[in-house]
């Protein structure tokens, strides 16, 4: 009978450990879930951003190529000669920022090219294409003040630029 008895708590103690282990290796994979989970979920918002991102990227290098398309419209009107067409051309470019466009469309204003001479709108141009670092906008933007065109004489500016 003892022996039966100590078979039984035996067998009792095994069931108990057993079903703390069970309760134990549960929790362990819950948790090992929970962080494939999250980490599943991260990957997916990571993924998502890098096609948005994508997505973008390839939106403006579509644009970018229109624009240039324009760019290339508008040298080719300059060299056939067709201001008006060129700057047409040009305008939106240099609006959007690009110091190339800038620097053409105060060129066009400063020469009377397709446009009427106005040379404080050459300056505003010219000012902005020098303000992005391009040389030739700065030295037409020099030359401005140096002579006067659509600013007061001003040697030290006229240097400066």
């Amino acid at each position: 009978m003892v022996q039966r008895s100590a078979l039984i708590n035996s067998i009792a103690a095994k069931t108990v450990r057993s079903r703390v282990t069970v309760e134990r290796l549960a929790r362990k994979n819950l948790l090992i879930f929970q962080r494939d989970t999250a980490f599943r979920l991260a990957l997916q918002l990571t993924m998502l951003r890098i096609a948005a991102t994508l997505a973008v990227v390839g939106a403006l290098l579509f644009s970018a190529g229109s624009a240039w398309a324009d760019f290339d419209d508008g040298v080719a009107a300059y060299k056939r000669g067709d201001y008006a067409t060129a700057f047409r051309e040009i305008r939106p470019l240099a609006e959007q920022g690009d110091a190339v466009a800038q620097g053409m469309i105060g060129w066009h204003y400063e020469q009377g090219l397709g446009v009427p001479v106005n040379d404080a709108e050459a300056v505003k141009w010219y000012r902005k294409a020098a303000e992005q670092g391009h040389s030739k906008a700065q030295s037409n933007l020099g030359n401005m003040y140096y002579e006067g065109k659509g600013v007061l004489v001003n040697n030290v500016r006229a240097y400066m630029w």
